[in-house]
């Protein structure tokens, strides 16, 4: 039986290996409905050994930091028990309209790896209406959610291929529900990804990025193959080499951001070749 109770935040505990980060304009958005009509769902918990937060999160983390930003003290949890902890974060995330087809490759793969199951179908002792029964789906349902034929496989591929440091930067970005553009991303080798990471934390937008690590040589895209240049030399300096860098073309005496600087460098290379 579930136990709901009301809890202070700071007896809460945020896990850092959660599934899904943290979109602060979302937690906003759930902020403002909270203030006008209340919150409609409680969070989940477990019991926890940390002696100063008690209680660790398993979902709601928007509820939660929401309630942070109305400056409220306490919020409605149901407490579970740590061995639902990471199935019920899933199912709670998987189901989701609004889900990113980036952090529902996170949710499908990790639901795949917890029920043992071959990614797309069930294990070789049950077939498929079996496991689709279990789960109390249909097999069209299940193709939305991700966890059937193609699609499973599909998102485990970006779930698999895509670098940590890229699925970080992605989130909460337009790139992040584009499933085809996200596995032509993990389709490339993780040189090129550390490319693209780069030159988005740089201030170019996708497109420009993907142009930059991509491009034809020709003399026409003389430019993208600067940026290319560009952003690979970059990345390989450590932060003293930058900032020598920097210097070299007359920027290091300014009082400046290095990130700044380099982006207005790299858009220069993007816009003038």
């Amino acid at each position: 039986m579930n136990n709901s109770t009301r809890l202070r935040l700071d007896r809460i505990l945020v896990p850092d290996n959660r599934l899904r980060g943290l979109d602060e304009e979302r937690a906003r958005f759930i902020a403002s409905s909270i203030k006008e009509n209340g919150a409609l769902q409680p969070i989940a918990v477990y019991r926890s050994n940390a002696a100063s937060r008690p209680y660790t999160l398993i979902f709601g983390l928007h509820r939660y930091r929401a309630h942070q930003l109305l400056q409220l003290d306490e919020i409605d949890a149901t407490v579970r028990t740590a061995s639902e902890a990471r199935m019920l974060e899933i199912a709670e995330n998987l189901f989701r309209h609004d889900l990113s087809e980036l952090d529902r490759a996170t949710f499908v793969k990790e639901w795949f790896a917890l029920k043992g199951v071959k990614v797309g179908r069930p294990k070789k002792s049950a077939n498929m209406a079996e496991f689709l029964t279990e789960l109390g789906l249909s097999e069209q349902s299940a193709k939305q959610i991700g966890i059937s034929g193609r699609t499973a496989r599909r998102l485990c591929q970006i779930a698999d291929h895509l670098s940590p440091s890229l699925k970080k930067r992605l989130v909460g970005t337009p790139t992040a529900f584009n499933q085809s553009l996200l596995l032509k991303i993990a389709s490339m080798e993780p040189q090129k990804q550390l490319q693209i990471n780069t030159a988005l934390n740089l201030g170019l937008d996708i497109q420009a990025a993907l142009k930059a690590v991509q491009p034809t040589y020709r003399k026409l895209d003389r430019k993208a193959s600067n940026l290319n240049r560009f952003l690979t030399a970059w990345g390989q300096m450590n932060a003293t080499e930058q900032r020598e860098a920097l210097s070299i073309i007359g920027h290091g005496d300014q009082e400046t951001e290095v990130e700044a600087v380099v982006q207005r460098v790299a858009v220069g290379l993007e816009q003038n070749g």
